[in-house]
């Protein structure tokens, strides 16, 4: 499952999604979308990659921030959309 995290960039914090998957897996696409409500409202698609580490097993870690800083709007869903 994905790890809600912060994630410092520029001197700025972000909100970030935190998962690991299979390398054997490149036609999978994951993407970060986000929302001011999660009832109401449309996902947007738009995230940074922030980080990916390799782990030698066959699995990425991978780290996927918002565009927009911590408290540049009042409430801020994330979630992650995984398209195969």
């Amino acid at each position: 499952l994905p790890e809600l995290i912060t994630v410092n960039d520029g001197g700025q914090a972000y909100p970030a999604l935190r998962f690991r998957r299979w390398k054997s897996a490149p036609s999978t696409r994951y993407i970060l979308e986000s929302a001011a409500s999660p009832t109401t409202g449309a996902w947007l698609p738009g995230g940074v990659v922030a980080a990916s580490v390799d782990h030698g097993d066959g699995t990425i870690t991978v780290t996927l921030r918002d565009t927009e800083p911590l408290g540049a709007r009042p409430s801020r869903y994330l979630r992650l959309r995984v398209e195969m």
